[in-house]
């Protein structure tokens, strides 16, 4: 489901995109089922994959004058951007399951 713009309830901030993806996530050769949920403000994002209690990882990133903030992207392009960071910054590799990159209604 689309979304445009609605308000964090915990941070009471306004437009936010919520995305909720299924990943595989590659740990020590294996092939793990994963979600990956991301916050995207037009000037940072956070987000969580989740693969159990044990195993899971935060990152975020702010906008700066290299990446030009996060709005101009198209959700692939900026989903490519969270999996980048995720492997450069985190150490940590998955791969999308399915070519749905839009958004979903919070919760």
């Amino acid at each position: 489901m689309n979304i445009k713009a609605t308000t964090n309830p915990t941070s009471g901030r306004a437009n936010v995109t919520y995305y909720e993806i299924d990943m595989v996530n590659r740990f020590n050769d294996e092939a793990l089922p994963a979600k990956l949920t991301v916050e995207r403000y037009a000037d940072e994002w956070e987000g969580l994959l989740f693969v159990r209690p044990d195993l899971y990882k935060r990152m975020a990133q702010v906008a700066m004058p290299l990446n030009r903030g996060f709005e101009w992207q198209t959700h692939e392009e900026f989903l490519d951007r969270v999996r980048m960071v995720f492997g450069f910054t985190g150490g940590v590799f998955f791969d999308f399951i399915n070519d749905d990159y839009e958004p979903v209604s919070p919760k």
